[in-house]
């Protein structure tokens, strides 16, 4: 049945989807504070325009290149396929490492661009020069006072970035022959299996609204200033 066919196809999807996530998140925000704290500088520039080309380039054409030196030429990593992770953990994160990058790539480049966006306008404003002028170090007035009042939009962006990967995982599954959601769409589609279809965008659908409620809980936990406080 629908609900079978999906669950045994969904967990090779959120491995990847999760994985790449987190890779955004590892490069992308320590690159726009980096970016934000000297704007028009050296790093500034170099960051902003691999940021671009990360927009730039699709997806898939990313991977068929990863693919091709990393695997073919190189011999480092699998060229294509999945490992279930009974088969070993070390093993199911090398299948994964091509197509996350693939994936992760173009979130990480938006990522990047909306941190670096968000912490130059907050970077200006008083409290920081406050902050700066009573002595306290560089880190602490970056991440301590200016980046946890620019979290929010930073936020925003991640929890929408992970239902792309989500959804857009269709090509890259297909591109490095995972066993996913993706796949099992492309199969349904191919074999006129509305249920199956109708199926698998109600279960992304409820993903990514499950996210964008996680997402907007999250808001209270790091941003103190719209936390409910009890009366009285």
């Amino acid at each position: 049945d629908v609900s079978s066919a999906i669950a045994s196809h969904l967990l090779p999807t959120l491995s990847l989807a999760i994985f790449a996530q987190v890779l955004a998140v590892l490069v992308a925000i320590p690159a726009g504070v980096a970016a934000a704290r000297k704007p028009g500088g050296v790093s500034d520039r170099l960051l902003m325009g691999a940021s671009l080309l990360g927009i730039s380039v699709p997806s898939f054409l990313l991977g068929l290149f990863l693919a091709l030196f990393f695997a073919v030429v190189l011999r480092w990593l699998p060229v294509a396929g999945y490992a279930d992770p009974s088969e070993g953990f070390g093993k199911f994160v090398l299948y994964l490492v091509l197509p996350a990058i693939a994936l992760a790539a173009m979130q990480a480049a938006l990522l990047a661009r909306m941190t670096r966006s968000t912490m130059m306008d907050v970077l200006g404003t008083n409290y920081v020069t406050t902050a700066r002028a009573k002595g306290l170090a560089s880190g602490v007035v970056l991440y301590k006072h200016a980046f946890r009042t620019a979290i929010n939009p930073i936020l925003t962006v991640v929890g929408q970035s992970f239902g792309v990967l989500i959804t857009g995982a269709v090509v890259i599954e297909t591109v490095f022959n995972i066993p996913g959601i993706g796949q099992l769409i492309v199969l349904a589609i191919q074999r006129r299996d509305f249920d199956l279809i109708q199926g698998v965008v109600l279960v992304a659908t409820l993903i990514y609204l499950v996210l964008n409620l996680v997402v907007d809980l999250l808001y209270g936990v790091f941003d103190p200033r719209i936390r409910l406080r009890k009366a009285g």
